[in-house]
């Protein structure tokens, strides 16, 4: 998956959807988020804000999602946009997507 971010604590990749969906990794691998030193806790916060508040203002969704799937991939933290049928419908009818 192409990545768009990344820095000593954290990387951030797209992940090929429909709906936009993007995945925070810890460059070290945690089995629990408790286990994750501070600086990187935060760090994985701090992303988790940042993405949250361009998507709200650039695709207005009726709800994002934030999920935690390290019960498969230990350091992955993935954020979402869910109610997306003004998004869809609008990239269609501005770039014929879809």
């Amino acid at each position: 998956m192409p990545q768009i971010y990344q820095n000593n604590h954290i990387k951030i990749e797209i992940e090929a959807s429909q709906i936009p969906w993007l995945k925070i990794f810890t460059q070290k691998r945690y089995k629990e988020f408790s286990e994750a030193p501070d600086e990187v806790k935060l760090e994985i916060l701090r992303a988790l804000d940042i993405i949250e508040k361009e998507m709200l203002e650039f695709f207005k969704p009726a709800k994002i999602n934030i999920a935690s799937f390290g019960n498969y991939v230990p350091q992955r933290r993935s954020i979402d946009l869910k109610g997306l049928r003004s998004l869809l419908y609008y990239l269609k009818k501005s770039f014929n997507i879809f």
